[in-house]
């Protein structure tokens, strides 16, 4: 056996020698760190947001007159959610469930009567009637999740909820801000002020410097972020519409990361609660939803614009894309293509690609996916993967109208599919127990007669909303999103 050697023995003890010292040192930061968590301070604030700020935020829900149950009672909150109520006082027997996200959420075009929130209470009813299911839904018409945290704070600090389900992701680019006070920090310091943040000495030392100098977080990184105004501010609603969307890597990149951000705090938020946490991963239409906005690479020349247009004129999608990789309906037109030639592999990519490359991107983008999957597994939270799911039922899973009735609303059929993903995912987690492998054809007549009970008319109405909501997604029209809007439409383009 080969003898160490005294210069191998003496570089040795010197690692473990700066090994040990570099662990003394640290010991007593560990140590501080372990007294503030036991003592509760410089608790870490997972509502402080870098990337935006609100004006002005009221509460989704008060209390009524006779103080016995929550409603929606602000004005400005009426234009974009649908009335929901709640008793103020919780009962031993009660499991409180609250659905948070945008549109989909509320059921449009449609309205909550057939969300899929509304069918997940009649699942739960079925499965268990001795119990009070109360499934409320917090759906916002184009609300983004950055405009979801203060309602879930709110939800969680004020309710005792038994359950949250986020739903949100398809209205990340409706309303515009910047991102330049981030973009212009190099990550190596963003990145370490992240981590960071996380430490309670951390926290408790930049209080104190606050204190002592008088200087408050807003005079912070935070003073040159966005600020917007209470309620949404949508783009397409400007004068113009379209012509607000052009292709900008920073933005989408600023955008991206507020997303992570976002659903990394609703996460943090809840689970710091205790409250457990479905993550649903959204779903969109591919094979019926041409992209609402194509534009041309940088330096496309003239003769190469107009050879471009000739391929596409001719049918030659694949051959227009070597000029012009990014322009979207090339790739949608490629993907019909492929298509029809029984490839749907190939067209199920190149479908992918042109909402991808979509210039106004009004349904989730993959990298947005990712980034629900990578959050849910972080956090440890539960995953429904609705894109997947649905994939999984569509012809050649590729998701069209059968599926959905414009970019992203599901048909009233997709939302029952989604009540029954989460009716399932509940019984997974133990929080009720499905009683029959038959249970959909038995909870049939339930549905059935919860559908004859709205009445015709109401179904005509939300044809008419679908037509105005088609018109709104393509900047043509201010007549949606708002449930009640009383504000003065701007010009049409």
């Amino acid at each position: 056996m080969e003898e160490t050697s005294p210069r191998k023995l003496s570089e040795k003890r010197r690692w473990t020698f700066r090994v040990m010292a570099l662990i003394v040192g640290l010991l007593p930061l560990v140590l501080f760190e372990s007294v503030l968590v036991l003592g509760g301070w410089g608790t870490p604030d997972p509502t402080e947001d870098p990337f935006a700020g609100f004006g002005e935020v009221e509460p989704l829900f008060e209390l009524n007159e006779d103080g016995h149950a929550y409603e929606i009672l602000s004005q400005s909150r009426k234009e974009w959610f649908y009335p929901q109520t709640f008793p103020s006082t919780k009962t031993a027997n009660t499991y409180r469930i609250f659905v948070l996200g945008g549109s989909t959420v509320a059921g449009r075009p449609y309205t909550v009567e057939t969300a899929f929130s509304a069918w997940l209470q009649l699942f739960l009813q079925y499965a268990d009637p001795s119990k009070t299911w109360e499934v409320i839904n917090c759906g916002g018409v184009s609300y983004a999740s950055y405009r979801l945290v203060p309602i879930l704070e709110e939800v969680i600090e004020s309710y005792s909820p038994d359950l949250v389900i986020l739903y949100t992701g398809q209205n990340e680019f409706l309303e515009d801000r910047t991102y330049a006070h981030v973009k212009n920090l190099p990550a190596a310091v963003t990145k370490p002020y992240a981590l960071a943040s996380q430490l309670r000495l951390f926290n408790v030392i930049r209080s104190a410097y606050w204190k002592v100098t008088g200087k408050v977080s807003a005079e912070s990184i935070m003073e040159t972020r966005a600020i917007l105004p209470a309620e949404v501010d949508a783009l397409l609603e400007h004068e113009g519409g379209m012509e607000h969307y052009y292709r900008d890597a920073d933005w989408h990149a600023g955008v991206l990361d507020h997303y992570r951000f976002n659903l990394d705090r609703m996460c943090a938020t809840a689970k710091k609660a205790g409250v457990p946490v479905i993550l649903m991963n959204p779903a969109e239409n591919l094979r019926d939803q041409p992209p609402f906005k194509s534009e041309h690479r940088a330096g496309l020349s003239e003769t190469e614009q107009q050879q471009f247009e000739k391929f596409l004129t001719d049918g030659l999608a694949e051959d227009a894309l070597k000029i012009d990789p990014l322009y979207a309906d090339a790739h949608f037109q490629h993907a019909k293509k492929l298509e029809r030639l029984g490839e749907l592999e190939g067209a199920r990519a190149a479908y992918i690609r042109a909402k991808d490359e979509d210039v106004c991107p009004l349904r989730m983008l993959e990298s947005m996916h990712a980034i629900v999957n990578e959050v849910a597994m972080r956090h440890q939270v539960d995953l429904l993967d609705v894109q997947k799911e649905t994939q999984a039922v569509s012809s050649g899973g590729i998701p069209g109208n059968s599926e959905f009735l414009d970019h992203v609303h599901p048909t009233i059929g997709g939302h029952q599919f989604f009540a029954k993903l989460l009716f399932e995912k509940m019984d997974a987690m133990g929080d009720v127990t499905i009683p029959s492998e038959n249970w959909m054809a038995e909870v049939g007549p339930t549905l059935q007669s919860h559908a004859q009970s709205l009445g015709a008319d109401y179904f005509r109405q939300g044809d008419i909303r679908l037509e105005n909501l088609r018109q709104w997604a393509r900047g043509r029209s201010t007549l949606e999103p708002p449930v009640e809007s009383k504000r003065k439409k701007p010009s049409n383009p």
